[in-house]
């Protein structure tokens, strides 16, 4: 077998999708090779983690993470998250959350490292100045754990949520029991809409 493309199809906005005679280590058994988007937003390095860990919660008082899309009509963001926590709670998420300061802003980092840093136009917080709490789309019991391995959120591709622009989410955690600690850890890549 060559190393020549064997089938190139192009829908109508020029995107391909290529057949290769081509199989790993270019042993030519025709294998179809499928990459999933995500993974892919990885290596076209459009693919972003953000994390904080918050120690030394009490009981009934909520903590708060701050998530902000940009006005942009070209961009699509795809986000999931997930929360762990020493001991039980509520989550909730909230859209369009009346703040009176983002917060914090933290770190987002690229999940390929070889890349150069790009940053996200999604931007996020912790502790923001919460005024109004806005529409509530997600509500989860997080079970507990010593270990940290309670958890909840949209933590699958699944379960993905897309963004509208120009909108802030908020993300709430309130522990049942003092001296809680727990990681809110949000992972999103950006498509271009077509």
């Amino acid at each position: 077998m060559s190393n020549t493309k064997a089938i190139r199809i192009l829908d109508h906005f020029g995107r391909q999708i290529e057949f290769d005679h081509l199989a790993a280590g270019g042993s030519g058994y025709g294998y179809f090779i499928n990459v999933d988007l995500e993974h892919h937003k990885i290596h076209e390095g459009n693919h972003w983690t953000c994390q904080d860990l918050a120690t030394g919660l009490s009981a009934n008082t909520p903590k708060y993470w701050h998530y902000k899309t940009p006005d942009l009509d070209s961009v699509y963001w795809h986000f999931v998250f997930e929360l762990r926590a020493s001991n039980g709670g509520i989550l909730r998420l909230y859209e369009d959350p009346t703040l009176s300061a983002d917060g914090t802003q933290l770190a987002c980092y690229n999940n390929n490292r070889n890349m150069a840093a790009v940053n996200p136009t999604l931007t996020m917080y912790k502790d923001p100045t919460v005024t109004a709490l806005g529409t509530k789309i997600l509500l989860q019991n997080v079970l507990g754990s010593s270990s940290g391995a309670g958890s909840g959120g949209a933590e699958s591709r699944e379960r993905e949520f897309v963004l509208k622009k120009n909108t802030s989410y908020l993300v709430e955690f309130t522990p049942f029991a003092n001296s809680t600690t727990a990681s809110c850890c949000a992972e999103h890549y950006e498509v271009d809409k077509r």
